[in-house]
């Protein structure tokens, strides 16, 4: 019993970080095909500008639903808004499967990102909520701690079944079974879930005004002002060049489906562990620090990229990646806490 509630405050395991866990585990079935997509486009007769234009779409609705996700949550509730924007967002990705050619994927991408969005504001608000202001960033790192861990194994088995039934046709497979186990988890979580916002807090901010954005961003802390400036620089420095590394990987440097599948894979294990660490630390000590390592890390990954030759130059490029993360779960509960919760409050 004493080292199960060691364990328990270590990760911040309270109740809705373990039903979120859960659901991530199932949720996270969509990197089964996800670090393919931009070669999916391409053979659905996307340009390589077109690809980028499909995941310029990715970024620009993702972002809108953040905001449109904590209004949602205020009104509705957080349990309320994340249940059904899940549920939109897997039958969204299954449109995928039925697309004929790229221009029939805009739709889809652009309402499964608003819904993916909208969970995920939704979800981050609901963890930050549920734990005390000192384990918000563990909590937050255990939730992607338990989706990144098991992603790790399930990204070979999307790069395996691409390399043995080609591009599209592995895609394909692999969307099937993350619409089936995405709705698993999403009725883990309707079952496990607690919802943290009272029918009161909702009904007292459930009209939104647009005229208060103004006042709202004006009352931000400052801290967390610099902190949307830092994450919008470096989310759209990466952003020019995250698409592209596949058909670097495959078409330049000539490695195989499976060795790329292999290469997320050791990102993703690499990365969870990071952000953990970065999370404890950051909780106990200077998250400003923190912060610093993963600037500094992060602007010099696609200098290294361009010097890599091989697939082992490439694995080393990965793991060095990893650090470029540490602060990763700071900025989330730094801005969940502050952007996504009670955002049509004056």
């Amino acid at each position: 019993m004493q080292l199960k509630k060691k364990l328990k405050n270590f990760f911040a395991l309270e109740r809705n970080i373990i039903a979120i866990s859960l659901a991530n585990i199932l949720w996270a079935t969509v990197v089964l095909f996800k670090g393919f997509l931009p070669k999916f486009y391409s053979l659905l007769g996307a340009s390589v500008f077109v690809v980028g234009l499909l995941f310029s779409l990715t970024d620009l609705f993702y972002a809108l639903a953040s905001f449109i996700g904590g209004h949602l949550s205020d009104a509705y509730g957080r349990k309320y808004i994340l249940v059904r924007a899940a549920i939109i967002t897997n039958i969204m990705i299954l449109g995928f499967f039925f697309a004929p050619n790229w221009i029939f994927l805009i739709p889809f991408i652009i309402f499964a990102n608003l819904s993916s969005g909208i969970e995920d504001a939704s979800a981050q608000t609901l963890i930050a909520e549920s734990l005390p202001k000192k384990k918000r960033a563990t909590g937050l790192a255990s939730v992607m701690l338990a989706a990144t861990l098991v992603s790790a194994f399930l990204i070979p088995i999307g790069a395996y079944l691409v390399q043995i039934y080609g591009i599209i046709d592995g895609v394909k497979s692999s969307i099937l079974i993350s619409f089936i186990l995405g709705l698993i988890g999403t009725a883990i979580f309707i079952f496990l879930g607690k919802e943290t916002i009272t029918k009161k807090i909702i009904k007292q901010t459930s009209t939104f005004k647009i005229n208060n954005l103004k006042t709202f961003f004006r009352k931000l802390p400052r801290s967390v002002k610099w902190i949307l400036c830092f994450v919008a620089i470096l989310y759209f420095s990466n952003s020019l060049l995250m698409p592209y590394w596949i058909f670097y990987s495959l078409d330049i440097i000539k490695i195989s489906a499976f060795q790329f599948g292999i290469l997320m894979s050791i990102q993703f294990v690499t990365v969870s562990f990071s952000m953990f660490i970065g999370a404890k630390l950051s909780d106990k000590y200077d998250r400003k620090k923190i912060l610093l390592i993963s600037v500094l890390v992060s602007s010099l990954i696609p200098l290294l990229f361009i010097f890599s030759t091989n697939f082992l130059q490439l694995v080393i490029v990965y793991i060095i990646s990893s650090v470029g993360t540490l602060g990763a779960a700071t900025i989330l509960a730094t801005i969940s806490f502050h952007f996504f919760i009670c955002t049509s409050v004056n």
